[in-house]
């Protein structure tokens, strides 16, 4: 079964807090008829998602890896971002899901991080990670509905 949204991946948001690394849910493009697999290294790729280090691109990313295989069709899968850390009550620039690639601008707010865009590759890229569960505008939310840029998120650094 495709990982077409963040809920397929892992019933939460963040699986596994240890020390000196968090699994999360990341965002990836289709693949095609490839995996990529566990301990792979990843950067950052186009539009927030993770790709898997080539040596074209000098923006390998040594902190993200893959934990669980990725496979043809799936758009989200779970990482492992070392030495992290949570933020909470962040604001977005835009309206993103979890597991979106962010980086913070000079403004204070976190927006879209792409290859293409060479702020994200000159600061720390950090990820969309929650609130999995929450109220906006009187309306249950879940981990696959998008976060607006009023409301508080939290950022895995």
């Amino acid at each position: 079964m495709a990982k077409t949204t963040p809920s397929l991946v892992w019933h939460k948001p963040i699986k596994v807090i240890g020390k000196g690394y968090i699994d999360l849910i990341c965002k990836t493009p289709d693949i095609g008829a490839t995996t990529y697999w566990a301990g792979q290294g990843l950067e950052l790729g186009d539009d927030g998602a993770f790709v898997k280090f080539t040596t074209d691109q000098p923006d390998y990313m040594p902190n993200i890896v893959v934990v669980e295989d990725i496979v043809e069709s799936d758009l989200y899968f779970l990482g492992r971002k070392h030495g992290a850390k949570i933020l909470h009550n962040q604001l977005l620039a835009g309206t993103y899901t979890i597991g979106t690639g962010v980086y913070k601008t000079a403004a204070g707010t976190w927006t879209i991080a792409d290859k293409d865009t060479p702020a994200s590759l000159l600061v720390e890229v950090g990820i969309v990670c929650g609130p999995g569960q929450r109220v906006t505008g009187g309306v249950m939310k879940t981990m696959d509905d998008t976060f607006s840029v009023t409301e508080g998120v939290d950022i895995c650094a």
